[in-house]
């Protein structure tokens, strides 16, 4: 806490020539807390006389970007200079405040990443600093780490915990730091929480630089900041279970979900990941049970795809018959959906482009150059919603008029592997408000099914014939 420092004739026997005294302020600027530099950066100190550049000197050391690794290189500096300069810390914390303090304003990511990471080693340097006496009192440190904690509280749920790097390092660092939080303390607030164990036991400790008092304040930010994180994580699991029962909703009514969709639900896992891992981390250092993180079991779908049936066969009573007929015939809910799951035209489309007038055009008098080029765009549909946006856009274009046309093409599909179930879903789609499309499909498929199986049986009854002759 009072170092012996040099007297003033051992400092007028060293070099103060404001050249050299520049040159070692832009390395301290430029490289503090660096282990390769460290060796010579102190060697030059010890010759220079820097009696008269305390305030320069400290405010080279309060602008230089210490990374989080670096930081006990840096405290080791400066704790060297408050060894040899009294006032040094004094002049030091102003500028190392600032860059805690600092309030953002519109920035973009590369800055937000950088102010963070800078805050981050800047705070957890300050009570470093604290730690080795070199700086004077802890009230300034507490004061700025519940102002970081309060600003997370105030964070909107898009963008919760800010702060998180910032104070996640601080919390993991100090409680285990035995200069700034005794084992007795820890644990003693550890059993306050509802967690804990006996400190006795292990070597003994330092004497910490903290009192008791402050210690208890700390760990009180500390616990109150691992509270706010664990909040924040329930809040995010429910959104991300949320987000999870509207895509099973769409993937199951729709066969897809949206890219956004997909995006949000990705963002929302990445955040309770980064909350979990945090509050588990936190929960250790601070000797508390870590909090359970409800993800859900996954069944979301399934809730979904009951409560659907259910909303389809009108009750939960009838719901396991409902239920075994969905799928009966089918790999699995998903493909019975695809099948049976069908949008109603006549329900969303106006009742004139089902209703034949008592003079209809012939299908070869229709203009169905519209028509055609809907049509066409049959072979480069890829999804269950391409198919539905086709068939409703094929009864605006005529349909009505041209339902032969449109007969032949669905019953010729292409030989790619997904076009059979995508044209077997627009016919069946169509023939719910056109029957006679059905019929005539299904007549169609089912006379080319003979077809190829008659080719395949004749052989086999011949020679069955003969064998028998």
């Amino acid at each position: 806490q009072h170092p012996r420092r040099p007297s003033e004739s051992e400092l007028k026997a060293r070099d103060s020539s404001l050249k050299r005294v520049e040159a070692v302020r832009r390395r301290l600027k430029a490289s503090l807390g660096d282990a390769d530099a460290r060796p010579s950066v102190l060697a030059e100190l010890s010759k220079l006389n820097l009696s008269k550049y305390v305030d320069e000197v400290a405010a080279a050391v309060g602008e230089a970007r210490v990374k989080l690794g670096d930081v006990a290189g840096a405290a080791a500096v400066c704790s060297e200079l408050h060894k040899e300069y009294d006032g040094f810390g004094m002049a030091l914390l102003p500028p190392l405040l600032r860059a805690v303090e600092v309030t953002a304003g519109a920035e973009t990511e590369a800055d937000r990443t950088a102010r963070l990471a800078r805050r981050r080693s800047t705070l957890r340097l300050l009570w470093e600093l604290l730690a080795l006496g070199v700086l004077p009192s802890s009230s300034p440190l507490l004061s700025a780490t519940a102002a970081l904690v309060a600003e997370d509280d105030s964070s909107p749920p898009e963008a919760p915990q800010p702060n998180l790097p910032v104070l996640q390092a601080l919390c993991r660092a100090a409680p285990l730091d035995p200069l700034l939080i005794s084992p007795h303390a820890r644990a003693h607030a550890a059993r306050a929480k509802g967690g804990g164990h006996d400190a006795g036991g292990g070597p003994a400790a330092p004497p910490c630089t903290l009192p008791p008092a402050d210690q208890s304040s700390l760990l009180s930010v500390l616990h109150a900041y691992l509270e706010s994180t664990t909040r924040c994580l329930s809040s995010a699991s429910a959104d991300l279970r949320a987000r999870r029962r509207a895509n099973a909703r769409a993937l199951l009514s729709k066969g897809e979900i949206t890219d956004e969709a997909a995006a949000a639900h990705e963002a929302a896992r990445r955040s309770v990941e980064r909350l979990g891992a945090a509050c588990e981390a936190m929960a250790e250092a601070l000797g508390v049970p870590a909090p359970e993180e409800e993800q859900g079991d996954g069944g979301e779908a399934e809730e979904v795809r009951r409560e659907m049936l259910v909303s389809v066969h009108g009750g939960s009573e009838a719901m396991g018959e409902a239920e075994e007929a969905a799928v009966a015939g089918f790999a699995d809910v998903e493909e019975s959906s695809f099948y049976l799951q069908l949008p109603d035209l006549r329900a969303v489309l106006p009742a004139m482009l089902f209703e034949a007038g008592r003079a209809a055009p012939t299908e070869d008098a229709t203009d169905t150059t519209g028509f055609d080029a809907t049509l066409a765009r049959l072979p480069a549909c890829a999804s269950r919603a391409d198919i539905d946006e086709l068939a409703s856009e094929l009864c605006i274009r005529g349909l009505r008029d041209c339902r032969r046309r449109l007969i032949r093409v669905v019953s010729s599909p292409p030989p790619a592997a997904s076009a059979p179930r995508l044209y077997a879903r627009l016919a069946a789609v169509l023939a719910a408000a056109f029957p006679t499309i059905g019929s005539q499909v299904a007549a169609i498929a089912t006379a080319e099914f003979d077809e190829l199986f008659g080719t395949e049986e004749e052989p086999q009854r011949g020679a069955a014939g003969g064998k028998g002759g």
